[in-house]
């Protein structure tokens, strides 16, 4: 009885060494690479010991104060000395060779990353104080150890890179804040990191360690917008730092919001409204680009660096462009634009925008000085339905004028995006909880799924709506006001791309839940 005891006690004990052997090793929320989950964020386990590791009934979470948010799946081994990695989606897949938790990583909100044992208790947790740029990873340096580090060249499912670093420069400040001025302003740029070199582009270009090096006063003789980045000195431990970026306008004067935004965008500086020799904004996550924001009275009001995407699309064989920001967590600078965009709307929170140009405003009349392009009709018709209780979701709208890489690009609109941060500001349905679709030459599902609208339908096709039960079946799913409307006013309209091209429609999950109802 004895040796039973004793046995069981090692055996306990030998479990409980391997299990606390198994740390978090490196995750990233900056990932730009697709390692068989997309360009989700990931999360990898290590397990130090000599023994495989069961870790089904652990926990990951993001929340120090609810460490079991998400119970990973039962059966879930970790070979000695091996690795796991999941990916932090949100999607809540449980089963396969790719598990999701149901929580993203926020790292500009300075969120927790926690790992819990079956009991809840915290095997170890960390604060994403410093926030990391696109394609860098946090982990431990060496590989398994208790020290944390910053990796430039991520390494999932696999030890840690060897060459780490302890934390990036300071972001260079500049004495001029951006803005207007009547006369050109003498711009001084430094960083408190000693011996950082501070290079900076005019283009609109991402600074290299190959772009002009500052050194004397830069004079902005006209509108220009200005981008820096700091250096580390040869030998050190640091990264570069993020990038600043300032618009300076010169002598010149608007009545409504300006918009700057600068990227890699080839022969924009030219100032000829085309993208080449590529078109970056075709990719599907677009081309990395800072946006800055001033408002009616010409004050800056914010900045953000995410994805400039393109928007739209026979508009796009006209001169101005429409495109489409989203602000994007990965990159460290923000998650989200905060400020109240539109003056028809309380909301105060986009996570996208839409810069538009007018699109089919242009067609079919031409392109030339005598074309009558009335640029309002779009704009005019979706405020004309929510400012007269035509019961459909439209994009809101504010006038801007728009500067690509400090070329004057003309009068834009600034328009709410339908997707589910909309409908979450608007009507309380999160992004997991609503099946939003697009009729665009074919179906097209934003989020969520088409079975449900596919029931729906084929319930109208193959039932006799004049029986009372079946009519309730339908409107107990659809919004028959919204369905109505839809009709009549694009009919109204003449709207040619309502059936086959422009038709967008939406249901909400959570709690009452939203009927289907049309944009």
């Amino acid at each position: 009885m004895q040796f039973r005891i004793i046995l069981a006690i090692l055996l306990l004990s030998l479990a409980f060494k391997s299990k606390s052997q198994v740390v978090i090793n490196e995750f990233s929320t900056s990932n730009t690479t697709n390692y068989g989950g997309g360009d989700e964020d990931w999360l990898e386990l290590y397990n130090s010991s000599a023994f495989a590791v069961n870790i089904g009934g652990f926990y990951l979470s993001d929340k120090i104060t609810n460490p079991t948010k998400w119970q990973i799946p039962t059966g879930t081994t970790i070979a000695a000395n091996g690795y796991f990695r999941f990916f932090l989606s949100g999607n809540n897949v449980t089963t396969g060779p790719n598990l999701e938790t149901n929580f993203k990583l926020t790292q500009t909100s300075q969120e927790w990353l926690v790992f819990s044992d079956a009991s809840g208790t915290l095997i170890e947790s960390y604060q994403m104080l410093v926030p990391t740029p696109g394609g860098h990873s946090r982990g431990k340096s060496p590989n398994g150890s208790a020290t944390w580090a910053f990796f430039n060249a991520p390494t999932p499912n696999a030890a840690n890179s060897s060459t780490s670093y302890t934390g990036y420069v300071a972001k260079p400040t500049f004495n001029v804040n951006p803005g207007f001025y009547n006369s050109p302003p003498a711009i001084i740029l430094s960083c408190t990191t000693p011996n950082a070199q501070i290079r900076y582009t005019t283009d609109g270009s991402q600074p290299t360690t190959t772009s002009t090096l500052f050194n004397l006063p830069i004079t902005a003789a006209t509108t220009t917008i200005i981008r820096a980045q700091a250096f580390p000195p040869a030998g050190s431990t640091l990264l570069p730092s993020f990038t600043e970026n300032n618009t300076y306008f010169i002598n010149v004067t608007h009545t409504v919001p300006v918009i700057s935004v600068s990227g890699d965008y080839g022969a924009a500086t030219t100032g000829n409204n085309t993208f080449s020799p590529l078109d970056p904004f075709t990719a599907p996550t677009g081309i990395i680009s800072s946006i800055e924001y001033f408002d009616v009275n010409q004050q800056f009001q914010w900045e953000s660096t995410g994805d400039m995407r393109k928007h739209g699309n026979d508009s796009w064989a006209y001169p101005q462009k429409g495109i489409r920001f989203h602000s994007q967590d990965r990159y460290g600078y923000s998650n989200t634009i905060n400020y109240p965009l539109m003056q028809q709307s309380n909301r105060q929170k986009y996570d996208v925008i839409i810069l538009k140009a007018g699109a089919s405003d242009n067609y079919p009349t031409g392109t030339g000085p005598t074309s009558n392009r009335a640029h309002i009709r779009d704009v005019f018709v979706q405020t004309f339905a929510m400012k007269n209780g035509i019961d459909l979701d439209g994009r809101r709208y504010e006038p801007c004028v728009l500067y690509v890489n400090g070329i004057y690009w003309g009068v834009y609109e600034i328009r709410e995006r339908v997707d589910s941060d909309f409908t979450e500001y608007y009507y309380n349905q999160s992004e997991d909880k609503v099946d939003m679709l697009r009729y665009w030459g074919g179906m097209n599902i934003d989020a969520g799924s088409d079975t449900a609208w596919y029931n729906l339908r084929d319930f109208v096709v193959n039932n006799n709506m004049a029986v009372p039960a079946n009519y309730q079946h339908v409107v107990d799913r659809l919004d028959i006001n919204s369905f109505i409307d839809y009709f009549i006013y694009n009919q109204f309209l003449v709207n040619t791309d309502v059936f086959n091209w422009n038709t967008h429609w939406w249901r909400g999950r959570k709690n009452a839940g939203v009927k289907w109802r049309y944009v």
